[in-house]
């Protein structure tokens, strides 16, 4: 339509120079033609954004979570259990209860000693401690008494690492005549039941726990009086 508009005006100038003395009315003719024109051409429409083709939705799928599981602070265990690292601590229920030797270097677990007693005295003892050594033929003596009762004694000796201890203390044992079983003590149990001073005295039941009072010093009488207490409560 724009191109017949633009001939029209075309021809309407040409003729114009052709004919200079053309009158004013043949003119306004020609220009109501163009402007009958021009009102015909339709206006093109102007596309607005509600008019914009919408994208298509997939109906199928499903929105798109930009959220993510909180992650765990937390770990669980291992798959496989960690070996816990080796001790000199035997099966039983206190520190008392370890691997260790005898003063003959013969290896043994005093909590199987422990399981034969109903309740077993623990004295823990020195070669070069005196009082230690002064009571040892009344334990000694003190032994068989108790095995009639189901009972034992156990002598842990701390300086049984030394070779000159380990000698003295056998020795001793040997003039004595003190046959009950005597094991190394090693540091670790002078660590966990806190002992600063020998002979320092213990009883334990037959799965190794401490039971009665813990004696300090010399005390073979008391000794006897708490099994006794011990087995009147059974």
């Amino acid at each position: 339509m724009k191109k017949r508009i633009w001939i029209l005006t075309t021809v309407l100038m040409l003729a114009a120079a052709a004919c200079s003395a053309c009158s004013d009315s043949e003119f306004e003719e020609i220009q109501a033609v163009l402007e009958d024109e021009e009102a015909e051409e339709p206006e093109e429409p102007v596309e607005t954004v509600e008019d914009a083709e919408e994208p298509e939705v997939n109906e199928n799928a499903g929105p798109e979570s930009s959220e993510t599981g909180p992650e765990s602070s937390e770990t669980g265990p291992e798959s496989a259990e960690t070996e816990p690292e080796s001790t000199d601590m035997g099966a039983g229920g206190s520190a008392l209860c370890i691997d260790t030797v005898t003063l003959d270097g013969e290896s043994v677990n005093t909590g199987d000693i422990f399981s034969k007693n109903k309740f077993t005295v623990v004295n823990v003892w020195a070669s070069w401690c005196g009082p230690c050594v002064s009571e040892i033929p009344e334990l000694g003596a003190m032994n068989g008494e108790l095995e009639d009762k189901g009972c034992g004694i156990v002598g842990m000796l701390i300086d049984g690492d030394d070779p000159m201890g380990l000698k003295d203390a056998k020795a001793i044992l040997s003039e004595s005549s003190a046959t009950y079983t005597n094991v190394v003590c090693p540091g670790t149990v002078l660590d966990a039941l806190e002992i600063q001073t020998v002979p320092t005295t213990f009883f334990v039941d037959s799965k190794g726990n401490l039971a009665g009072e813990t004696v300090h010093g010399v005390a073979p009488e008391l000794y006897l009086e708490t099994v006794n207490s011990l087995l009147s409560t059974e």
